[in-house]
């Protein structure tokens, strides 16, 4: 079911580090999975009226021989245009929606009732 809530998804891929990786220059890993790039994807507003069926989303993933993932960016990736996945690698990616902004949607504080 869509919901009017969201505008836009928020994508994060991420990779399973290597098992023979070792520690950057703090001394700690990170976890199994490392966030390579995040990105953000605008949703199509709903029309007025009740809320339809849901068309489903699709976003299109596009993969690529990356010998090396050293010099990928984690921010400033394209917003629209499939995902970027890099090949022989265990990839994850995650979907997190993201809300409205605005200030008064949901009411003010003097609107509460007492």
């Amino acid at each position: 079911m869509p919901d009017p809530d969201v505008e836009a998804v928020r994508n994060t891929v991420e990779i399973r580090a290597p098992a023979h990786d070792i520690a950057g220059p703090d001394g700690a890993l990170d976890g199994n999975y490392r966030v390579l790039y995040k990105t953000r994807r605008s949703l199509l507003p709903l029309p007025a009226g009740p809320t339809p069926s849901d068309p489903g989303l699709t976003i299109d993933i596009a993969y690529v021989d990356a010998p090396s993932i050293a010099d990928w960016a984690p921010s400033g990736r394209p917003t629209t245009g499939p995902l970027v996945m890099p090949r022989a690698r265990d990839v994850q990616v995650k979907f997190e929606p993201i809300q409205r902004n605005e200030a008064d949607y949901f009411g003010t504080a003097s609107s509460l009732p007492c």
